[in-house]
């Protein structure tokens, strides 16, 4: 892999400011499948030049150079106050086991677990942003961004079968607002409430994946011994990729006063996508964990030593898989798409495809600083 990149850094005027930059990476992932050369070479053998089938279409379904620009632009309102509009591409790249078109047994899954033909994925990623720092420390922000993807990988659920299969997808578009919260309460002066920090953070997103079936094994029209790849694209999804979710939020609070400290988290995601099948409504979703978190510490000895407890899933909290049952007969009938509150868990009537129970989490450390 080869990566020269150039980043620049203007200003303009006293209030913009302008980074911005290039960065170009050559990969050959044509030669890295050796199970489809292999193939190939053995499909041909024996066979005269003019009778042997041009693979060329599957081997070359993307540039080995691709080039990543990006920009950050920034306009102060004052020394504590921006506003900042940015664009970034970039890249994933399957790695080489999922191109090696291999198959094998996963046991999270509890099924067969196979790669196709597959892609990189190119991202386009635009994000406008309010951001204040009252104090060190402190922010408050607010972000609307858009990301467009280009054939974005997505492990499905093949029928009713335990069979999953990694795919590209056509492209997937993910609007959403992104509020973000950190304040400490040290300007009320008042006892106790001045050692305490609040933050918060809380995403909404609004998705739409447009699926994508490949057919590799078809013939050129034009040339009967030339393999060409057919994309069948399906109607566009109004859903969230694998492992996103339309809402997610997390809170909490940080208390300090220099020998005591204390800290609870809370972290809260709606239902997400675990697993898409081609019926959308029959896909498998999942209920994360509702987790509560927390942290308590004494400082001793001057400060050189410390204990520590730490809490993990106090609400005793469990990760649910499951696929959803509706009361809806278009849904049924694949006329129309559940909303997001239908695809929420409801307790005995969803079917559990398989639950994941931590439970609660104790720990107790000390340390000691010579």
């Amino acid at each position: 892999m080869r990566q020269p990149h150039l980043m620049f850094d203007n200003r303009i005027g006293e209030k913009l400011r302008l980074v911005w930059g290039l960065r170009a990476e050559y990969v050959n992932l044509n030669k890295v499948n050796q199970v489809l050369d292999t193939a190939f070479a053995n499909i041909n053998k024996g066979k005269p030049e003019k009778d042997q089938y041009d693979y060329s279409d599957l081997l070359n379904r993307e540039p080995n150079l691709n080039l990543f620009p990006s920009a950050n632009l920034t306009y102060s309102l004052t020394p504590k106050m921006n506003f900042r509009l940015a664009y970034a591409k970039s890249i994933v790249r399957p790695d080489l086991r999922e191109l090696s078109y291999f198959r094998e047994y996963d046991f999270e899954l509890g099924g067969a677990y196979t790669a196709g033909l597959i892609r990189s994925t190119l991202i386009h990623n635009l994000d406008f942003r309010y951001e204040w720092y009252p104090n060190p420390g402190e922010i408050i922000s607010i972000s609307l961004f858009y990301k467009k993807l280009d054939y974005p990988m997505e492990i499905y659920k093949v029928g009713d079968n335990r069979e999953y299969e990694l795919r590209n997808n056509k492209s997937a578009k993910n609007r959403g607002i992104e509020v973000e919260l950190r304040k400490s309460l040290a300007f009320t002066g008042l006892p106790v409430i001045k050692h305490l920090t609040l933050y918060g953070n809380f995403t909404a997103l609004d998705a739409r994946v447009t699926p994508m079936l490949l057919s590799y094994n078809q013939r050129n029209p034009d040339n009967p011994l030339k393999i060409t790849p057919i994309e069948n694209i399906g109607e566009e999804e109004k859903r969230p990729q694998t492992g996103a979710s339309n809402f997610m939020y997390n809170a909490g609070a940080y208390y300090d006063d220099g020998p005591f400290s204390l800290s609870m988290s809370y972290n809260y995601v709606t239902n997400r996508m675990f697993r898409p099948n081609i019926q959308y409504a029959f896909s498998l979703f999942e209920r994360p964990l509702e987790s509560l978190d927390g942290q308590l510490a004494f400082r001793l000895l001057k400060k050189r030593a410390e204990v520590k407890l730490n809490v993990s899933n106090l609400l005793g909290s469990s990760s649910v898989v499951y696929i959803n049952r509706y009361d809806d007969p278009e849904i049924n009938n694949f006329k129309k798409a559940p909303n997001t509150q239908q695809l929420l868990y409801q307790k005995d009537k969803d079917v559990v495809d398989f639950e994941t129970k931590p439970g609660r989490t104790f720990s107790l450390s000390f340390s000691y600083q010579f």
